[in-house]
C-alpha cells in the first residue's frame, strides 16, 4: 500500500511496498518510456528478481527532479531509481540502500546502457557481487558533474562521477564553488544563486536539518537559510553612522545586532532606521561592533 499526495509542485508517494523476488522489471513502473518530472518516492521498500528499481525497472524515457528514498532489492540490475536506463537523468538523488547477490548494482542506476547522468547524486548505500557502483553499477553512456558520498556507499572509488565525504556531501559548496570542489563544473543552480552558481531557476536546496543535511530539490517545499548580507560597508561622520549590504536573495526585511564585544553580546540594535540595503543611526561615544542579518 502507498500514499501519493501532490501539493501543486510535485508528486510524493509515501511507504512503496513491493515484493516481486521471481519477478523481472519491478518498480513504481515496470517501464517507462516518456519523461517523469517532479516525482519523489520515500520509504519504499522494493524487492524484485532481475531489472528492479524504486521509479522504474526499466526507464527508458528521461526523467528530471526525482528523487527516492528507502530500499530496493534484487539478484541483478538493481538500481535506486531504476534497474537499467536508456536516456537522461538530470538533478535527481538516491537516499535509497541498493541491495543486491548478483550483477550491476547501483545507487542510482544498476546499468546504464547509452544513458546520460546530470547534476545528480547519491547518498546511497550498494551492496553487490560485481559491476557495482556508487551512482551506476555497469555504464556504456555518461556521467557528468554528479557526486556520490563514500562514506555512506561503502565504496571509496568508483571511475563514474566525483566521490566525497559525508560533510561535503552536506555542503553547498560542493554544488556551487567551482575552485573548492574538484569534480564541479559546472555550478549547480542552487536557491539564492550561491557562489554565483549557474542559473536563476532555483532548483536545488540546502539546510542543515531537513533530507538529513543532503541537498533537497525546492519543490519538496523545506526551507532553505538566508545567507548573510556580503560587502557590509560602513561610514561615519559627525553625528551618524550608516551601513550598507548588497540584496540578499529572498530577503523581506533585515536586522542589525551590536555589541562593545566582537566576540559576544550581539543584541538587536533599534537605535538605527532602514532604507533598502541600507541602516543608519546617531553616532555616540561607545565603541560598538555591528552584523547584519536577512529574513524572509
Amino acid at each position: 500500500a502507498f500514499l501519493g499526495n501532490y501539493d501543486g509542485n510535485g508528486f510524493v508517494i509515501d511507504g512503496l511496498f513491493i515484493n516481486r523476488d521471481t519477478t523481472t522489471k519491478v518498480g513504481l513502473f515496470t517501464r517507462v518510456h516518456g519523461s517523469i518530472i517532479n516525482l519523489g518516492l520515500t520509504n519504499v521498500d522494493i524487492t524484485g528478481h532481475w531489472t528492479v528499481g524504486g521509479l522504474a525497472g526499466s526507464l527508458r524515457g528521461s526523467v528530471n527532479t526525482c528523487y527516492i528514498t528507502g530500499s530496493v532489492g534484487g539478484e541483478s540490475h538493481v538500481g535506486g531509481i531504476a534497474g537499467s536506463f536508456h536516456n537522461y537523468a538530470v538533478n535527481c538523488y538516491s537516499l535509497c540502500n541498493v541491495n543486491s547477490y548478483g550483477w550491476w548494482v547501483g545507487g542510482l542506476f544498476g546499468t546504464s546502457f547509452g544513458g546520460t547522468v546530470i547534476n545528480c547524486f547519491s547518498a546511497s548505500s550498494v551492496a553487490g557481487d560485481a559491476y557495482v557502483g556508487s551512482l551506476v553499477g555497469y555504464n556504456d553512456g555518461y556521467v557528468y558533474n554528479s557526486f556520490w558520498d563514500t562514506q555512506v556507499s561503502g565504496w571509496t572509488s568508483t571511475n563514474l562521477g566525483t566521490g566525497k565525504t559525508t560533510a561535503q556531501m552536506k555542503d553547498i559548496r560542493t554544488y556551487t564553488d567551482l575552485v573548492w570542489s574538484p569534480g564541479l563544473s559546472p555550478a549547480w543552480d542552487f536557491y539564492g544563486n550561491q557562489n554565483d552558481d549557474t542559473g536563476n531557476e532555483d532548483i536545488w536546496g540546502i539546510n542543515s536539518t531537513d533530507n538529513d543535511g543532503y541537498p533537497f530539490l525546492m519543490w519538496q517545499g523545506y526551507s532553505v537559510p538566508l545567507y548573510a548580507p556580503e560587502n557590509v560597508l560602513i561610514i561615519t561622520n559627525e553625528s551618524s553612522i550608516e551601513l550598507s549590504w548588497e540584496e540578499v536573495y529572498g530577503a523581506t526585511s533585515y536586522k542589525v545586532y551590536s555589541s562593545a564585544d566582537p566576540y559576544s553580546g550581539f543584541e538587536e540594535d533599534t537605535s538605527g532606521t532602514f532604507v533598502g540595503e541600507s541602516w543608519s543611526a546617531p553616532l555616540t561615544d561607545v565603541k560598538k561592533f555591528y552584523h547584519v542579518k536577512a529574513y524572509n
